[in-house]
């Protein structure tokens, strides 16, 4: 096979293999009753216990080990910042630790043996 022969299965056979591809990938994420696990997926990593979660913690399996800290009393708290910041006041002055409570869950434990 020379380069042309190559470079025309491509233009060609390939695009058409990758625009399958494509459809199928897309077909596959909007698949009916697939909703409630592409949203659990897109919020595993920030699993939290704030009483308003779509997603809890809890419902996984193994449970996931989690933080509560109260989402609205942090929003107000960064909106505050915000509007002091836009007042000129110094970053350095803008700065607050919030402690979170660990709950720890199924996920921290050891290995099965």
């Amino acid at each position: 096979m020379s380069y042309n022969d190559l470079r025309h299965f491509a233009d060609s056979y390939g695009l058409a293999a990758m625009l399958v591809v494509y459809l199928v990938l897309v077909a596959w994420a909007f698949r009916p009753g697939s909703r409630r696990k592409n949203d659990a997926a897109a919020t595993m990593i920030v699993a939290h216990d704030d009483g308003d979660a779509d997603v809890p913690a809890d419902r996984f399996r193994p449970g996931l080990t989690a933080t509560e800290a109260s989402l609205a009393i942090t929003g107000v708290k960064v909106a505050d910042f915000l509007v002091r910041l836009s007042a000129g006041e110094k970053p350095q002055n803008l700065q607050e630790i919030i402690a979170p409570r660990l709950i720890y869950r199924a996920s921290a434990a050891p290995p099965p043996q």
